[in-house]
């Protein structure tokens, strides 16, 4: 009787622990940025003003 009371009082403190991390997961922003696309729809790289581009 008493395993059966602790097997039931792991199970809903595991499937709450469960349900925490899910909930936690989907208030994470998606991290997705919008760009303008440039030549050929690839994407331009975001430059900082006042800095010269290097060249490879």
């Amino acid at each position: 009787m008493l395993s059966a009371v602790t097997g039931l009082i792991l199970d809903s403190v595991s499937r709450g622990r469960a349900e925490q991390k899910r909930i936690f997961y989907l208030s994470i922003p998606s991290g997705r940025i919008e760009r303008r696309a440039g030549i050929n729809g690839q994407t331009a790289p975001k430059r900082e003003p006042g800095k010269a581009s290097r060249a490879a």
